[in-house]
């Protein structure tokens, strides 16, 4: 039997822990994204997830039903990540061994590979402001419409489109020559 999110949130409320195993299976990679726009730093967006997900768990009987329980987790996560963001404060994103230098020239003849412009695409949005990747994630990564992200955010509607337009301006600035038609003109 295929039960539905309202269903499974129903019986995360009469102490069935194995739906709520699916509820973490199911956000955990859209939440410790958006951690990590905020963040920046693993260690510090897992543990603001886990605390997220703590804080749903023990919240859930104040869900309102009528509203989806993404946006509801979602804002518990990026509330958290702020919080955290503030004792930590601004610090360089941990480096990772594989990790590629962003060309300021084209590359081999054969192009990029996939792995490579994600890359490449990860230390432009580095150079953004949190808040601007935090919208970006939310709009083209978790495919969110902007009422939805400003739901999310807590942000006003007229903020989240004035965000998302300078990331987009930043971005667009940030992009390699050789990757401007590609990627500005899809």
């Amino acid at each position: 039997m295929i039960l539905s999110e309202q269903d499974r949130l129903q019986r995360i409320l009469e102490g069935d822990t194995e739906s709520f195993r699916w509820l973490v299976n199911r956000y955990q990679g859209q939440a410790f994204s958006l951690a990590m726009a905020v963040l920046r730093h693993q260690q510090e967006a897992e543990e603001a997830v886990q605390d997220a997900f703590f804080q749903a768990y023990t919240g859930l009987p104040k869900f309102r039903k009528d509203a989806r329980f993404s946006t509801w987790l979602f804002r518990i996560v990026i509330r958290e990540a702020w919080k955290r963001k503030k004792i930590i404060g601004e610090q360089p994103p941990v480096q990772d061994m594989e990790s590629t230098p962003v060309y300021s020239v084209a590359p081999h003849e054969g192009g990029l590979m996939v792995l490579e412009k994600k890359q490449i695409l990860a230390k432009i949005m580095e150079q953004l402001k949190p808040e601007e990747r935090l919208v970006l994630d939310l709009h083209y990564f978790h495919e969110e419409p902007v009422r939805e992200i400003s739901k999310i955010t807590g942000y006003h509607v007229p903020h989240v489109k004035v965000l998302l337009h300078r990331a987009r301006k930043k971005l667009a600035s940030l992009v390699p020559p050789y990757l401007r038609n590609e990627w500005m003109n899809p």
